[in-house]
């Protein structure tokens, strides 16, 4: 049976989920590099307190 998550690393997945709402509404000027710098850092969050589990 899997683990549930703590709660940090929940919060750090609904954030990235949120985000992606977010970022849809960026400028189409701003979507491609900002957006994708902006989601690369919190998915390496995410990953980085899943590794620190």
């Amino acid at each position: 049976m899997a683990e549930p998550l703590i709660p940090i690393i929940q919060k750090a997945f609904e954030f990235n989920v949120a985000l992606y709402g977010y970022i849809n509404k960026f400028p189409r000027a701003h979507k491609a590099l900002l957006g994708r710098e902006i989601l690369r850092l919190a998915l390496d969050l995410v990953v980085r307190l899943v590794t620190a589990n």
